[in-house]
């Protein structure tokens, strides 16, 4: 560990436990900062930074400290392997300093503690960044300083107005903040930023007790591998309990999240014991199949039993509450996920949904619940980011409506890109009602007949971009049917009179009796279009699968199919 002398101003190097009393630097960087091989060099004292690191040293010497260490010029940043070591103990360099100056260079001088000197230091960025947040919390004690190196007051003395800027309730002398839990701990740095997106997993290492090899470049999936670390060492399952940011359509994703910014909402969730009979488990493990950990699933047996052959969705419960569920009512209650889970009940993913907002997690009340009605299984969550729906096939993949998507039967998976990349698109006009911009259009919502029979009906307008040729095709879907119409061409007004009529049908008995679920049309043009529909199982959730193909008139005319669409059916 290299230390500056803060006599002589120049780096000293201590080996193993041979390391005496220091003071420790937080503030946030700038240009221009001074770095370790400038240390050698008169030049030096030509950087912005260098007055910095003397006011430290001048604040160090007249407090008593002989030394004091700078991130800055303090590592060799040159080296890799020095740097992942840093990294790894940064954390236990805060904490074993005897004490920590926040240096605030964007909070002016000011001749006393005013009211608007403390707006000021809400307003410092220091409070933005991701690595200050361990500055903040290991040392065993804290000053802050405006940019003029003037006391501005203590962790303690701060603390209310902390607190505020923070969101941290537990900024103490007394090192509380380690009991928080990891959802508690995550939320404190989700909306903090910093120059490479891996620092904002690595800046909280220490936080989480953990250590693990640093490998710039990975992007976000250094976020997974982090709470896969935390998973290891952790039984603390608030780790599951992040909000997500508001979707757009159903998505399903693993248990992990994929980005901090998601645990914003969850600085009041805590963890919570479950009763005994639920408490006994066995430990989680990282596998080639993606996390395997015992759940207590909210399903009782009947539906287990019954649900067998088909993705089923249900609730996780986990050992963790929020903290203002203080009630005699609420006491019981705790933090519930929604997952689906494939046939064999097996492989799992988490749902996020429209429907779910950011600020909202299920809560469910043991109370209420009997012991029949929660299965423990154990289950295989894959380790990877949110997967939207829509792009399960293609860009060009679309997937119609949240309702039916948050229904307990997913609809269709539509591949268009076999049309698409033949110079056809859909519709705008349709294009709006799939991207769920009016929430309560024809197409969007299930209806049902006289008898209570649930189905959907959905129309496809494809046109061609560079000509007037269009077709229509129109897809239904009931409780144990389901059928294509007629593939319709839009040429007349008589034709497309008639697509709107087989939109509006309403109940199973009015589906025209040749709708089939693969069909076959040559249009006008002599492109052969063909649609089939069937049960498709894609990341471990089942879904209705339509396909549309297009062969375009110039490739099937040298096949040599001529002008029997009906041979297609077997393409």
């Amino acid at each position: 560990m290299r230390l500056i002398n803060t006599t002589t101003l120049s780096l000293e190097e201590f080996i193993g436990d041979n390391i005496p009393r220091y003071a420790i630097l937080s503030h946030r960087w700038e240009n221009d900062e001074v770095l370790y091989q400038d240390m050698s060099s008169q030049s030096r004292t030509s950087k912005r930074g260098w007055s910095k690191i003397q006011g430290c040293c001048q604040q160090a010497l007249a407090d008593g400290w002989p030394y004091v260490w700078v991130d800055s010029c303090c590592i060799d940043k040159a080296s890799s392997a020095e740097l992942s070591e840093a990294i790894n103990s940064m954390f236990q360099w805060y904490s074993k300093a005897a004490i920590c100056y926040v240096y605030l260079c964007d909070v002016p001088v000011a001749t006393q503690q005013s009211a608007e000197e403390l707006e000021y230091l809400r307003n410092s960025e220091w409070f933005t960044r991701g690595w200050t947040l361990q500055e903040l919390l290991a040392p065993p004690h804290v000053i802050f300083f405006d940019q003029g190196w003037n006391d501005i007051g203590t962790r303690r003395s701060l603390r209310s107005v902390l607190i505020t800027i923070t969101r941290i309730n537990c900024i103490d002398e007394k090192s509380t903040f380690k009991s928080a839990s990891v959802a508690q701990k995550f939320s404190w740095a989700a909306r903090r930023k910093t120059t490479r997106e891996e620092d904002k997993s690595y800046s909280l290492m220490g936080l989480l007790s953990i250590n693990m090899p640093i490998l710039y470049g990975e992007g976000q999936r250094a976020f997974m591998r982090f709470q896969e670390e935390v998973l290891r060492t952790s039984a603390d399952e608030s780790i599951f309990a992040w909000a997500p940011e508001w979707y757009q359509q159903y998505a399903i994703t693993s248990l992990l999240a994929p980005s901090i910014a998601h645990f914003d909402t969850c600085g009041n969730i805590i963890t919570k014991k479950l009763p005994t009979e639920f408490n006994r488990r066995e430990p989680y493990a990282m596998t080639n199949k993606g996390l395997r950990m015992e759940h207590r699933i909210l399903c009782d047996r009947d539906s287990f039993d019954r649900t067998r052959q088909q993705s089923t969705s249900c609730q996780v419960i986990l050992a963790c509450a929020k903290e203002d569920w203080s009630t005699i009512l609420t006491q019981s209650s705790y933090i519930a996920i929604d997952i689906v889970v494939d046939p064999d009940w097996v492989h799992a993913h988490r749902v996020l949904s429209s429907t779910l907002s950011r600020n909202v997690l299920n809560v469910v009340s043991m109370t209420t619940i009997k012991p029949d009605q929660i299965l423990v299984k154990p289950l295989f969550f894959e380790n990877d980011a949110i997967v939207d729906n829509s792009n399960l096939f293609h860009q060009h993949s679309f997937l119609p409506g949240k309702y039916w998507l948050a229904s307990e039967y997913p609809w269709n998976v539509i591949n268009i890109q076999p049309v698409t990349d033949h110079g056809y698109e859909l519709d705008e006009i349709w294009k709006k009602h799939l991207d769920m911009t009016e929430a309560r259009c024809l197409h969007e919502l299930p209806h049902r007949d006289e008898f209570g029979t649930v189905f959907y009906n959905l129309l496809l307008i494809f046109r061609h971009q560079s000509s007037n040729d269009s077709f229509a095709i129109i897809l239904f879907r009931f409780e144990e049917l389901v059928a294509v119409a007629d593939i319709v061409e839009l040429n007349s007004l008589e034709n497309e009179s008639y697509v709107m009529g087989l939109v509006e049908i309403s109940s199973p008995e009015k589906v025209p009796k040749r709708a089939q679920d693969r069909k076959s049309r040559r249009l006008v043009n002599g492109d052969i279009v063909t649609v089939s529909i069937r049960l498709k199982f894609i990341d471990n959730m089942t879904f209705w699968g339509v396909d549309i193909k297009m062969i375009p008139v110039k490739s099937h005319e040298m096949c040599g199919f001529g002008a029997d669409p009906e041979l297609l059916m077997h393409l």
